[in-house]
């Protein structure tokens, strides 16, 4: 199944197909959980590897852009 991910956005829409949302309030936690949910869809042969690499590399992109925004202010 390739899915195309380009941003955040499209990874929760995939999620959400199997009816997980993704919420916390805190947005490292809301990313953390998603990177569990993808290897778990990997690992289940739900996504395969490019997908899971775009995805992966999407995520990693945005926890780092926060801690980056944490270093600034």
């Amino acid at each position: 199944m390739n899915t195309d991910f380009q941003t955040l956005a499209d990874i929760r829409k995939w999620l959400i197909q199997f009816r997980t949302v993704i919420y916390t309030k805190d947005r490292r936690m809301d990313l953390e959980l998603m990177e569990e949910e993808v290897k778990g869809a990997h690992e289940a042969g739900l996504m395969d590897n490019k997908d899971y690499t775009a995805a992966l590399m999407i995520i990693k992109n945005e926890y780092s852009r926060l801690c980056d925004q944490d270093k600034e202010g």
